[in-house]
């Protein structure tokens, strides 16, 4: 960070340690990845907004490091934060966030088409889930032990089954509310695509997304909320986007079991940051009826949630 720089927010996970600041010109997010994720978003010709205009990708400006990535932002806040389920999303309700949703849903349509996909580049968030899934100790193996061993059966299965469609078309590999960065009325929505970009099936970067809209409605049906029902609404309008912008048919199945292993793998970086798995008696279940019977959770009210964010 330089002199002219102030920190906005910054926090460290297992994952990776973020930093938001700004500078003169706007805000810069730096993002150090634990996992010695390839740099790779420098090799790729992404596009650099939807039709729309408002929605644009925004890739690294700098790296100072293989690790650490920097990228220069117009906006400071997340879409998590703005989604965050015990807020009143009102954005959801007059438009501008399902617009938002529409328009996100496009820019991965169009990212998808932009380039041949990279053999055998798997999302490095995929890979974590797998090598979650085959240690035998420590916090991740404590939190798969919250699962029946026939749903750690099938999670690992789906996870071997997204990485071995690694062919299928250019993904951006880490999608998520916490890479989209909007000022308040979205007139100006930033996503970050960084060394995660990768190869996969279509229903990879719409599931991540999906995945998390997904525990966030879950979250606020199981507190009460009175606005649980606009997540599945931003779900459909981030599809619809998509679909109006690409001709190829989407895999409900896959798009299903890619949203369930988002929240699971949250379940697990959660517990190996914190090192504890108080929250997986409210997760877990959660989890385990999405693995076990492949059902969306819209009606699924009766489990508790942590609150905690993805």
């Amino acid at each position: 960070m330089t002199a002219a720089q102030t920190i906005v927010w910054e926090f460290d996970t297992a994952v990776w340690r973020q930093q938001l600041a700004r500078d003169d010109d706007g805000f810069v997010l730096s993002r150090t990845y634990r996992d010695a994720t390839r740099d790779r978003a420098s090799q790729v010709m992404a596009p650099s907004a939807t039709p729309s205009g408002r929605v644009r990708l925004v890739r690294t400006s700098e790296s100072t490091s293989a690790e650490c990535h920097r990228f220069s932002l117009r906006c400071d806040e997340q879409l998590a934060s703005q989604l965050w389920p015990q807020v009143q999303p009102a954005f959801l309700h007059d438009g501008a966030g399902l617009s938002t949703m529409t328009d996100l849903g496009r820019l991965l349509a169009t990212l998808h088409r932009s380039g041949p996909p990279r053999i055998g580049d798997v999302s490095p968030h995929v890979e974590r889930l797998r090598r979650y899934l085959a240690e035998p100790a420590g916090p991740a193996a404590v939190t798969l032990g919250s699962l029946p061993p026939t749903a750690v059966a099938r999670l690992r299965s789906l996870a071997d089954t997204v990485a071995e469609q690694g062919t299928a078309v250019l993904c951006h590999g880490g999608f998520s509310l916490g890479s989209v960065f909007a000022d308040p009325d979205h007139t100006r929505v930033d996503v970050v695509v960084g060394p995660e970009i990768s190869s996969g099936p279509k229903e990879l970067d719409l599931g991540w997304l999906v995945g998390e809209l997904t525990e966030f409605e879950f979250t606020a049906r199981a507190n009460g909320s009175d606005h649980s029902e606009v997540y599945a609404r931003a779900a459909e309008a981030l599809i619809a986007g998509y679909s109006s912008e690409s001709d190829r048919m989407l895999d409900q199945a896959a798009l299903d079991a890619v949203a369930t292993m988002r929240i699971a793998l949250h379940m697990i970086d959660f517990a190996v940051t914190t090192a504890g798995t108080a929250h997986c008696a409210t997760l877990a279940p959660l989890v385990t009826w999405l693995l076990e019977r492949g059902q969306a959770p819209a009606d699924h009210h009766d489990q508790a949630t942590d609150g905690t964010p993805p």
